[in-house]
């Protein structure tokens, strides 16, 4: 189970047991804090889970961005295997043609990739 939660998570608990310290920072515990905070510490024990909270979302945020990344090179490395089998191009020749086309329809290069694996299975089809 994970907390779908937007902001962080300061648990405090008398029972210090290791799973269930595990189990609740894996389901997005930001602190947890086993026995009684003293008022003087709970400021830094807040702080310490904003900063870890925020860590992790841009973790979380890097590491979408980085698959999508992975996923648009696919199609685009997809989309030139296309290409150099139907045309006998080179890598380096499929690559250009790629680029060369998505610019003369303002395309990204992804979508444009996609759009020619899409147009190939429906011919195969």
């Amino acid at each position: 189970m994970t907390l779908d939660v937007g902001c962080p998570v300061v648990m405090s608990t008398h029972d210090g047991d290791k799973e269930k310290i595990r189990a609740a920072t894996q389901a997005g515990v930001s602190a947890y804090v086993v026995g009684n905070i003293p008022t003087e510490r709970l400021s830094p024990v807040i702080d310490a889970a904003i900063a870890r909270f925020e860590e992790f979302n841009n973790l979380r945020e890097e590491l979408a961005v980085t698959k999508l990344k992975l996923e648009e090179h696919k199609v685009v490395e997809q989309a030139k295997g296309l290409l150099m089998k139907q045309r006998n191009l080179d890598e380096e020749e499929a690559y250009s043609l790629l680029r060369s086309m998505a610019m003369k329809k303002n395309m990204r290069l992804t979508d444009l990739s996609q759009q020619l694996i899409d147009a190939a299975k429906m011919l195969i089809l």
